[in-house]
């Protein structure tokens, strides 16, 4: 009797203290809040010994400047200037042309952005951008003669451009490099639509824009870049003797920068109307802490950057669906009747895809009269009808692909 007594005392302590147990750890989790997740580590690619970076630079050191406007508009022809530039650079197009054979990685530097191109910074990314429309001068000079299947490899040239420098860059030059690659998207858009190109430059223009997307560094890569470069910064050159400002150490600072880098990352893992309603529903800078508010103050806008990735990539795979669409009325003499016939194309080492990453949805497309609609929503999420064209990622309206033609 005694033992039984013992025995239902025992159960009756254990059961208390792991009710107690239960409810400590529900009320020290509800004072301390969530535990932190853990950071996340991302390994840049490593410089190589022949970096092709360092060829893109060689290219931009003997650059000609003449002053000429490079940027090309539909319908207007290539002048006379333009013409001339492009004979004065012919040895740094050639150059650059040697780097794409290599493999490229853009070095972290802490030089200064208002550095020449010949030391580095963002002059350097701007020169970068005018060897790219040297390169679509190029490319419209052969369309203006009707060699239209000469105007496609620069174009090419111009995709490869940009996606090699899109490794290891910060988001400054990341930023810049999205111009570059919009530079030649556009024209190989233009070259497709007005039904120029035949079926092989299809098919070699679909192949390099697939290896453009299976070879473009995930975002989270660009956010650790600029964190490193950020990291750099912070010290005692940019905060003084003491390494202090408004009462905060330099290392404080980096850690909510880094805290700012991890939050962005796993931004970018969601979908793009989760990110689209976690930045509005971010907390103002000045609710937050002194160390997040000032690394939000000195940062380009790690969250930011993600929307922008979204329209990035919407942007050129887009493209690959108008230049599948073209091949697949060359082949068959029609438009599709839906995108989905177009997995019945052939392209070696090309898997087309059509989901639009910013819905997750089928890009929009709608047959008319024997040519079609094709656009994607854009960043507001709102259908337009493919009547408001948006080239910028801050800016409301469609994706205008194609529309067809009054």
């Amino acid at each position: 009797m005694r033992l039984r007594r013992i025995a239902i005392g025992l159960a009756a302590f254990v059961v208390v203290f792991g009710v107690l147990a239960v409810v400590l750890r529900w009320w020290v989790k509800r004072r301390m809040g969530p535990p932190p997740p853990a950071p996340i580590v991302v390994v840049l690619p490593e410089v190589p010994a022949d970096n092709g970076y360092d060829v893109f630079v060689s290219a931009v050191a003997t650059y000609v400047d003449t002053g000429v406007d490079l940027s090309t508009e539909p319908g207007v022809p290539i002048t006379a200037e333009q013409r001339d530039a492009l004979r004065q650079n012919e040895e740094v197009l050639a150059e650059l042309r040697r780097g794409l054979e290599k493999e490229c990685v853009v070095p972290l530097g802490s030089v200064p952005v208002s550095a020449p191109p010949a030391q580095g910074g963002m002059a350097r990314w701007q020169a970068f951008r005018e060897l790219t429309r040297l390169l679509v001068v190029e490319s419209r000079l052969a369309s203006d003669d009707g060699r239209y299947a000469a105007a496609v490899p620069p174009l090419l040239d111009g995709l490869r451009f940009g996606a090699k420098l899109e490794v290891g860059a910060d988001i400054g030059g990341w930023r810049v490099v999205r111009a570059i690659q919009a530079i030649p998207l556009r024209e190989l858009r233009r070259l497709g639509e007005c039904q120029h190109l035949g079926e092989a430059e299809l098919a070699w223009a679909l192949q390099i824009l697939a290896e453009v997307e299976a070879n473009t560094p995930p975002i989270a890569e660009i956010l650790e870049a600029e964190c490193r470069t950020m990291a750099a910064s912070v010290g005692s050159q940019a905060w003084g003797r003491s390494g202090r400002v408004v009462g905060l150490d330099a290392e404080t600072v980096a850690a909510a920068v880094r805290v700012e880098r991890d939050e962005a990352v796993r931004l970018s893992q969601k979908s793009y109307a989760e990110v689209r309603a976690a930045i509005e529903s971010a907390p103002r800078r000045w609710t937050l802490s002194p160390s997040k508010a000032l690394a939000r103050m000195i940062g380009p806008g790690f969250r930011r950057t993600v929307p922008i990735d979204f329209h990035r990539r919407s942007e050129r795979r887009g493209a690959q669906v108008l230049l599948a669409i073209e091949l697949y009325r060359l082949r068959h003499g029609k438009v599709p009747e839906s995108l989905q016939q177009l997995e019945s194309l052939d392209i070696p080492g090309v898997k087309l895809s059509i989901i639009d990453p910013l819905t997750e949805k089928p890009y929009i497309y709608r047959v008319q009269n024997g040519d079609y609609f094709l656009y994607s929503v854009g960043m507001d999420l709102k259908d337009d009808g493919g009547r408001k064209d948006s080239i910028n990622a801050d800016k409301p309206g469609d994706l205008l692909f194609h529309t067809p033609s009054k």
